[in-house]
Formats: structure tokens, sequence, C-alpha cells
């Protein structure tokens, strides 16, 4: 879990400065509040002397409860910023020594993030669970902290809730790496489609990470799917692309590879990222990833847009009736085959033909099967096919007649 430990503890830091500066505060002295400012407007400076003047601050008179957690809050963010987070830790455990446990709960929540960057789990869980069911409405970073804290203890299953308890009270969308962590949590659980639905969820949202392309291609190889996951290692390797041409051609590139979903999100985003040099082609396109994908409802979209934008092409209203006929939407595929018809006239692909012959079976319209059938008697390739048709059709008539 080295890469993850990293990731986090780069977000630990993270968090704690936004505890440190956006938590409410309670009422205090103006002097309290002006002389801390003062000595953080030369923090940047000299970060020991303003940790020190902070230290003088409290040491200097008897300060009541609130205004020594106010100083000390912002003290050991300073300490954690400069990689002291031993004098950290044991400043935070000073000051809430001794208190109940709705005393200064962003303190609380700093302390158990302290902890678990001295990889003192069991401590920091402690500390922030306390936070959690006491606060009343627990801020979605700590929660991640949680889960992130149960990961590194080997504690799957609460690790996994807690991390989506942050992620699903996150307010708007959630950080990336909440949801990279996640999966890999998913994976380690033996949660490998959850794992996989949440890595191709952020590569829809970037496909230049390399990383999460590498991340994918470890769930798909612990699913078994050798060629997939080494699609998606090769696709790491191309990563990252930058113009609407670079972006369509990886787009295909990951289609080819046998990754016709992730080809489609990576198209799909480009369209929207270069609309202006996109053409009906390549919508066509992402419909056809689309359908290989077996995302219907998507390619069913897309295909009825390009059908609109491209009124002489019948070619998307033949897949289009393609795609009904998977789905034994018979009355719809008709109509879309025979918009393919109007589109193509005279130069009508007999498959046309032979896909309307089959609708109209199972639509129990005889008659019209067979005047379809008689196109196809001429057409080389589906001849056969047909005469096929033809007395799969007669069969069916003697039984129902029988």
């Amino acid at each position: 879990m080295g890469r993850v430990a990293k990731l986090c503890l780069t977000m630990l830091c993270l968090l704690l400065s936004s505890v440190a500066h956006g938590a409410e505060q309670p009422l205090l002295p103006e002097r309290i509040i002006r002389d801390v400012g003062r000595i953080l407007e030369r923090a940047d400076d000299d970060p020991q002397a303003a940790i020190d003047a902070l230290s003088d601050l409290l040491e200097r008179r008897q300060r009541s409860r609130q205004v020594q957690a106010y100083i000390t809050q912002q003290q050991a963010a300073l300490l954690i910023r400069e990689q002291q987070i031993g004098q950290a830790r044991d400043a935070l455990r000073k000051v809430l020594a001794g208190q109940p446990a709705d005393f200064a709960l962003p303190l609380r929540l700093m302390l158990g993030q302290a902890l678990l960057m001295l990889d003192d789990y069991a401590a920091g869980l402690a500390e922030l669970e306390a936070w959690a069911e006491t606060v009343a409405e627990p801020d979605p970073a700590g929660l991640f902290l949680l889960g992130y804290g149960y990961l590194r203890t080997d504690d799957l299953d609460r690790g996994i809730a807690r991390l989506e308890e942050a992620i699903g009270t996150a307010e708007g969308k959630p950080r990336n790496h909440w949801i990279e962590l996640l999966a890999y949590a998913y994976a380690r659980a033996d949660r490998a489609e959850d794992a996989l639905k949440l890595m191709q969820d952020l590569l829809a949202i970037d496909p230049g990470q390399e990383r999460w392309w590498r991340q994918l291609a470890s769930v798909l190889l612990l699913m078994e799917e050798i060629a997939r996951g080494t699609a998606a290692l090769a696709v790491a390797e191309h990563v990252k692309p930058g113009t609407f041409e670079q972006r369509r051609r990886l787009a295909r590139f990951l289609a080819h590879m046998g990754l016709p979903f992730e080809g489609g999100q990576t198209l799909a985003a480009a369209l929207v990222d270069h609309a202006d040099e996109a053409s009906a082609d390549d919508r066509l396109l992402l419909a056809e990833m689309w359908v290989l994908a077996r995302e219907f409802d998507a390619a069913t979209e897309a295909l009825e847009n390009v059908q609109a934008e491209l009124p002489e092409d019948g070619k998307p209203s033949l897949i289009l009736g393609q795609l009904h006929l998977h789905w034994e939407r018979y009355e719809e595929a008709g109509a879309a085959l025979y918009k393919a018809t109007e589109v193509y006239g005279e130069e009508t692909p007999a498959q046309i033909y032979y896909l309307l012959a089959i609708t109209h079976i199972n639509l129990e319209q005889y008659d019209d099967a067979r005047r379809v059938l008689v196109r196809l008697e001429a057409d080389e390739e589906y001849a056969a096919k047909g005469a096929q048709l033809e007395r799969f059709l007669a069969s069916r008539e003697a039984d129902e007649n029988a």
C-alpha cells in the first residue's frame, strides 16, 4: 500500500491546513485574534519563529481553554506543515486533556490526523471516531481519513464503509483520489466489479491520467481479463493526449484493444471539449463504440442524433435497427430499418432486407416477410440466408395451421 500511503499523507497535510484556517471559531478576544494574525503573517518567512511566538503567546499568561485551543490550532497547523508532527500531537493532546468530547472538535480531528501521520493508527482512529460521533455533521474529509486509517489496519469493511460515506456526503464532485482509494479498497476486498466501475468513472473525468490506466489494468488482471488488462497497460504508455485528433486516435486504440467503453468515454469527453472540431462521422464513431460496449441507451441517443444530422446517410438507422432487434423491440426495429431503405433507395444493402424479414417474422407479418425476402434472391451473399428464412417461415405456418 506504499503508493496509496504517500498519496494520503499529502492529503493529510492539506486537510490539516484547511481545518486550521476554515473551522468556525468561538467568540474570542479581538486582541488575541490580532496578535495571532500578526504572527502568522510572518510564518512564511520564518516558520520556526512563528511557532515559537505562538508558544510564547500561550505561556505569557493564564489563558481560557477556548483561547488555548485557538492558538494551539494555528501552531499545530504550522508544526505539521514543517513536518514536526510529534510536537503537533503533543500540543493538541495537552489542550484537549480533561476536556469533554465536544470541546474544540476541529482540534480532535487534527489530533487524529497527526496520529495517522505518525502511523499510530489505533490512537488516531479512536480520536477520529470520537470526533465523528460528536460532531453534528462530520466533514467528509474526516470520514475519508477514517476510511484511510482502517485500510492501513487491514479493516477493509469499515474502511470501505467510511470511504463510501465520505464520497456520498461530499458536496458536488468528490475528490478524484478519494474514488481512487475506494477502488483500491474494493479490489483488495475481492469486489473487482465495483473497483472496475469506479476506475471507469475516473477515466471518464480525465482519460489522460496514466496512473488510473495502470490501476484499471490491475483490476482487470485481478478479474483475469488478461487481454483488456494488457490493453490498459498499453494505453498507459500513450497518454496524455491533448488535441482532438490525439484523443480520437486514443479512443480508436482503446476500442481496438478491447476497451470500447473506455474508448467511448474518451471520445465523448473529446467531443464535448472540441465540439467545433468534431464531425458527424466522429459522433457516429462514438455510437459504434457504445454499441461495442453494450451501452445501448447511450448508443441509441447517439445514433438518433447522427441520423438527424446526416439525413442522407442510412448507416445510423441500420445500426439502430440492429440494436432494436437485439432488444427484441420489433416495432422500433422495423421503423429504423425502413428509414434506412428510404435513405439508401435503390442502393439498399441486402442485409437490411434480411433484417426486415426477421423483424416481420417476429411480428407474425408473414406476407411482409416474404415481400422483402424476394429482394434477397439475386444477392450472392444473402440468397442462401433468405432461402433458409423461407423454409423457417413455411415450417412456422405449417405448425400454426396444424
